[in-house]
């Protein structure tokens, strides 16, 4: 697993564009293939405007300084703290999966990563919301994957880790506009991930790919828990969110690809914006 305890918990967000500008963009991602989408929203990153809140769908080395062309952070730290919730989710998917292939030190490494680089640097966040812990139940899917085999005992430990984490949630109560927020930081993230893992359709760093495919999924699962809001205006924007994300994830492979790989970044920063048009109404 790749080293990356230094942005574990970020978020990139600029300043809303004006109602035409956002149509325009529209228009394009309609008629425009993936790469081309991608790159309309990239290319009126600087058009940011506004006191409307709009999230940054483009480029792959967005960071805190700025980095890649990325407009200049806006820090939300419930939006932070969804983020670093749905990247333990992210790992846990990624653990049960290489365990199911049989790779249970590679599996239990990932599950230990995510109490050691995400947990724990939220812990006092998690505290100063009153949020129920869940590390026993990261520790104890952390055992059940080391041990490998009993698929019944690992999806077990795994359903008591998501009850942990839902039940924090909970208690965060972030907004929909919010999750959706962290749902986009975090595509946007497995694509710059997807770039360092994949090259020319090819394997080239094994942790870099499972994290962009385990966010993938994570934010997956997310954008299908905001599907069954009462609110049409929410749910609109999660249908449309997993209608961008459905094609990516149908074309990654399994954990541990041993062929090519059918997916592409640009696949990954088309899906970013399109969730960022469909959430823009989310208020």
């Amino acid at each position: 697993m790749s080293e990356k305890s230094k942005r574990e918990v970020r978020r990139v967000a600029v300043k809303g564009w004006g109602g035409l500008a956002v149509a325009g963009v529209a228009m394009g991602l309609a008629v425009a293939p993936a790469a081309q989408a991608a790159s309309a929203v990239a290319g009126l990153s600087g058009m940011a405007a506004g006191g409307e809140s709009l999230w940054l769908a483009a480029g792959t080395e967005g960071g805190e300084g700025g980095e890649g062309g990325a407009a200049a952070v806006a820090a939300d730290a419930t939006v932070d703290l969804m983020e670093s919730l749905y990247k333990i989710e992210a790992r846990a998917i990624t653990a049960v999966d290489l365990a199911a292939a049989g790779d249970g030190k590679a599996a239990a490494e990932t599950v230990e990563s995510a109490r050691e680089k995400i947990f724990e640097n939220i812990e006092g966040a998690l505290t100063k919301r009153k949020a129920p812990m869940f590390e026993e139940a990261l520790v104890g899917l952390r055992k059940a994957v080391a041990k490998g085999g009993d698929a019944g005992a690992v999806g077990a430990a795994q359903d008591r880790l998501e009850a942990g984490i839902e039940k924090a949630r909970a208690r965060i109560a972030p907004t929909p506009h919010e999750e959706l927020a962290a749902i986009l930081a975090l595509t946007r993230e497995a694509a710059e991930d997807f770039g360092k893992g994949v090259k020319d359709g090819a394997l080239a760093d094994a942790g870099e790919y499972q994290d962009a495919r385990g966010y993938l999924k994570a934010v997956r699962a997310a954008v299908a828990r905001l599907s069954g809001s009462a609110d049409p205006v929410v749910k609109e924007a999660a249908d449309k969110s997993a209608a961008a994300l459905d094609p990516v994830i149908a074309a990654l492979p399994e954990v541990a690809p041993q062929g090519p790989v059918k997916a592409d970044q640009q696949m990954i920063l088309a899906a970013a914006a399109r969730i960022e048009l469909a959430s823009y109404p989310v208020k």
